[in-house]
């Protein structure tokens, strides 16, 4: 299936050179300093690896004690990985808008759940596409289909692994995205692969080989749905939430299998190393820590701290760790920045992420700004106000976030460094701090409201209903 939009390729001359003459890559591997002239290379093959529902913290390479990711952290090993990087949203369809678009929530319009991707919006495959890219996409979540619009700039795009929460998906995806491989490969052009892997999501589906998690608690039932286990009374247990855990870890685990062997097709066939390959997720997951399971409803850190790993073609500054916070919504700029493919000023809301790794100078990077204006419906005659849809922007900056209520504007200050489960709300004992980030969160807001793109609504099918409920997005 293609993308909807049509628009002429072009091969674009390539000549590989990074935000301000800061990197070059020549050939896709060799690489000149700051200063040097552009020379003519080969575009990099790009691969987009998004596994959905993983937190940063339950990641080897993040601090995971369990053997979790063993083919990320190798990645990492050898790449770029980002301490704090943070999605632009709690839940999968705005924050993979916002990886495709560089734009924030607000500004491409897809926050709530029965919004499309606006034709109007140009995505990352296009840009790529227009650039002399072949493009071709595995998706395992109904709600980045095709019927949403997220195939947009793409040639092939396969989704029929999306099956919702019960359906284990990892092995075919994988085999669909080697097999694509090949097809991209093929058509003798520089690639581009987007991959997203769906299993870590609820339902957490034992993989009892990796061993992680022991007998299930008899309150522990999927038949209860994730909208019964958010109500359970009295709550979960110190055990019950463990095997919660232990059953995701074992879906993350099985999902990184799937990952190793993905990349192990690229090293067979001599991809690898000349290859532009980022793994990352839509967002994180929480397990009670603010007594709530699953996701879509607030910017605690659980829910929007998650992994970024850029390995750059023939391995520059592997092994490296940015410390700075930093977001998703920088992705397309980042990725186009290392190829080389120039766009106008002020087309991303986020600039790329170049600069942090490939100069000795270190600045401060800008502010992280978060959003949430989810609109389901969780059960609302059982829970609180307290876990009601929250209409939500955080801003972080070093070690601090403000979150403010976009409709009533409250706002909370947190030392997410020192107080990293957001127990202590500090903005009483630090008032010009808040007032300085309450200040930018309300410029952001201002400036992502201005002109967003044109609202694109379609009513949710009777199966795309039926699915979204078992997810835990809608009430049963």
């Amino acid at each position: 299936m293609s993308g909807r939009k049509s628009r002429a390729s072009r091969f674009w001359m390539p000549l590989l050179v990074g935000r301000m003459g800061r990197i070059a890559l020549v050939g896709a591997v060799g690489i000149l300093g700051c200063g040097s002239k552009p020379v003519p290379v080969s575009q990099p093959n790009i691969v987009l690896i998004v596994v959905d529902t993983l937190r940063a913290d339950h990641v080897g390479s993040y601090g995971q004690s369990r053997p979790t990711s063993p083919s990320i952290d190798a990645l990492a090993a050898g790449a770029i990985r980002f301490e704090r990087a943070y999605s632009s949203a709690p839940w999968t369809k705005p924050s993979v808008a916002s990886m495709f678009t560089g734009l924030q929530p607000s500004s491409h319009t897809v926050i709530h759940l029965e919004r499309n991707l606006p034709e109007s919006a140009v995505t990352l495959a296009e840009r790529l596409r227009d650039a002399g890219y072949a493009t071709g996409a595995v998706v395992s979540h109904d709600l980045i289909g095709s019927a949403f619009g997220f195939d947009q700039g793409f040639s092939h795009f396969f989704e029929d692994q999306a099956r919702g929460h019960r359906h284990v998906s990892t092995g075919a995806v994988t085999q669909q995205a080697e097999d694509l491989l090949d097809t991209l490969r093929a058509e003798r052009a520089p690639f581009f692969l987007f991959v997203h892997y769906f299993d870590p999501h609820f339902a957490y589906l034992r993989h009892p080989e990796y061993g992680f998690a022991g007998e299930r608690p008899r309150r522990i039932d999927w038949k209860r749905g994730i909208g019964g286990l958010r109500v359970l009374d009295p709550p979960p247990d110190a055990a019950e939430i463990a095997y919660l855990e232990s059953a995701y870890d074992e879906e993350i685990r099985y999902t990184d299998a799937g990952i190793g062997r993905l990349l192990d097709r690229l090293r067979a066939r001599n991809l690898f190393d000349d290859a532009l390959i980022v793994v990352t997720s839509d967002h994180g997951e929480e397990f009670y820590e603010h007594g709530w399971l699953g996701h879509t409803i607030g910017v605690t850190e659980e829910l929007v701290r998650v992994p970024l790993v850029i390995r750059v073609p023939g391995g520059m500054g592997g092994g490296s760790v940015v410390k700075e916070p930093v977001s998703l919504v920088s992705l397309s700029a980042t990725v186009l920045d290392i190829a080389g493919i120039a766009v106008p000023g002020g087309t991303f809301q986020a600039d790329s992420l170049t600069h942090l790794w490939s100069v000795s100078e270190k600045h401060e990077s800008p502010p992280v700004f978060i959003e949430v204006d989810f609109e389901g419906q969780f059960m609302s005659a059982l829970l609180s106000d307290r876990f009601k849809p929250k209409h939500e922007l955080a801003v972080i900056r070093g070690g601090h976030k403000l979150v403010m209520n976009k409709r009533t504007g409250d706002v909370a200050l947190y030392d997410v460094v020192r107080d990293p489960t957001e127990d202590h709300d500090i903005a009483a004992r630090e008032p010009t701090l808040t007032a300085e980030l309450l200040a930018s969160a309300k410029r952001k807001l201002a400036q992502v409201t201005i002109a967003p793109l044109p609202v694109d609504v379609r009513g949710l099918t009777g199966e795309q209903t039926e699915s979204l409920q078992g997810l835990g997005y809608l009430e049963e």
